[in-house]
Parts: C-alpha cells; structure tokens; sequence
C-alpha cells in the first residue's frame, strides 16, 4: 500500500495553499469567518493511483465561527477534491464551495458538506445540510443525501470515502467509528473523469454572504500501487 497523513496541520509543507486557505495553529482552514471567502489546498507533488483508481480516505473537520443567522446559519461547505492539476486549482465563490463554476476544476471528482441551500438552478440542491458528490466542476450534483448532523454546530466530524474502481462510497459520523453503511454510493468512472491516475488530492471551501471558519483537522489516504516499490508516505505532527 502507498498512502500519507497528518495527524495534523502544523506541517503544510507538502501542500499548496490557494487564496485564502491558511494554516491556523494546528488546523487547515479552507475558507474563513468573513464574507467572500474561498479557499483551496493541494499536494505540491500528485499521487500515482492504481489503474482502476481506487482509494480510500478519512478526514476530520469542523465548521465554526458560522453565520449571519440570515445567510441560514454559515456557508458554503467543505469538499474533498481529486483532480488532474495542477495544485493551484480553485473554483468559485458562494454555493461553488470553492469547486464548481465556469471556471470549475475539471476532470475532477468532490465530495463533501453542503452547508447551504441554493434552491434554483443549476445547483437545485437537496437542502442546506446535506452529503454531496460532484464532477467536472459543474453543477448539479451528481449525488446527494440528507443527514441529521448539523455541519455548522462547530463540532469535529469525520468522512470516510472509498472508491473500488466502480462504486464511490460515502460515511459520515460524529464521531471516530467508521459507519457499517455509506450515506452515499455512486457509480462512477473516476479515471475516465480524470483522464489519468495521478492526481492532486486536497480540499476546497468558499463562502459568500454566509461564512464560516471551514477547518480540515487531520487526514489520511492509502491506495494500492503496484508502480511503486515503497509507500509514498510522509506524516506532519
């Protein structure tokens, strides 16, 4: 197995900080508690996936510091984002969470928190509280699901994500435990997505009128690959 983690975010060495996503303190905050905020980190140097693509993550975030309570509670969300390049890639404000647009991070794959709802179209979300699976960075979402955790209550959450080649899966908990079943599973090609198996992981974020501190806590990766003779594997404390 090949694979990376932090424990925390004391080290950002290995990533590319994009607009405004910071390190603070022992934290990755992707976007922050003031209006228009957006964000994006990348590893500096890809990862080379295995043929079919497949993946497993885990990361701990938080969302604190949310409001106007007329902008319902905070904004916009938190993704999870794997794409082609190059680490500097950012999407747009408000409910784009730092993914979508027309200037979107394509061949590409998001999952995440939506944390507000944009009703109409081309977003036509579920709510403004729910899981998400994007590609393309385009609009609507390829997949959704409600749940009862409230992203913005400033407690610390945790997102499993798993892909096997054919099925995406999503779990979603309040605490460490991975879930027995996913909130989410999508079918998807993600290395027709891509049009490559090495990819940039990392993160987005943004907010418009609704902000919040959108915090990534620890994380971790791990994937097969057969190319490389040891793991590639690097660990900030």
């Amino acid at each position: 197995m090949a694979g990376f983690g932090f424990k925390n975010f004391a080290n950002v060495s290995a990533l590319t900080l994009n607009n405004d996503c910071v390190r603070s303190g022992n934290r990755l905050r992707v976007s922050t508690d003031t209006i228009q905020s957006k964000g994006s980190a990348f590893l500096t140097t890809p990862v080379s996936l295995p043929a079919n693509g497949g993946f497993s993550t885990v990361f701990s975030y938080s969302i604190t510091n949310s409001g106007p309570p007329e902008e319902q509670g905070g904004a916009d969300g938190l993704f999870f984002v794997l794409h082609d390049g190059p680490a500097t890639e950012i999407g747009g404000l408000g409910g784009s969470i730092g993914y979508y647009d027309t200037g979107g991070i394509r061949n590409s794959v998001a999952i995440g928190v939506d944390t507000f709802e944009n009703s109409g179209a081309p977003d036509n979300d579920l709510d403004g509280n729910h899981l998400e699976v994007g590609t393309a960075g385009t609009r609507p979402a390829d997949a959704e699901a409600a749940v009862a955790t409230d992203f913005n209550d400033g407690s610390t959450n945790w997102m499993w994500i798993d892909y096997d080649g054919t099925d995406l899966s999503v779990y979603h908990a309040e605490t460490s435990t991975k879930p027995a079943v996913a909130d989410i599973t999508h079918t998807v090609d993600l290395v027709a997505e891509w049009g490559t198996t090495t990819v940039f992981p990392g993160f987005t974020s943004s907010g418009f009128n609704g902000f919040g501190d959108h915090d990534v806590r620890s994380w971790d990766m791990q994937w097969a690959n057969q190319t490389q003779g040891l793991p590639q594997v690097f660990v900030a404390e």
